[in-house]
């Protein structure tokens, strides 16, 4: 069981890990878990990349269907 010292604890240390509160925020930390960003959703790549990226995403999926 924990002490009170350790609730105490507990309790402060929740009030700073409540996650982001901006929309901006919030928008950075959902692309945490992408490695590669091939075959996402996001636009993360400039425009002039994104020809070239659909070009080796086809190749990709035409290897591997």
């Amino acid at each position: 069981m924990a002490t009170i010292l350790r609730l105490a604890a507990n309790i402060a240390n929740a009030q700073a890990s409540t996650g982001p509160r901006t929309d901006a925020g919030k928008q950075v930390v959902a692309r945490n878990a992408i490695r590669h960003g091939l075959f996402t959703c996001f636009d993360r790549l400039h425009p002039d990349d994104q020809t070239l990226v659909q070009t080796a995403s086809d190749h990709f999926r035409a290897l591997y269907p």
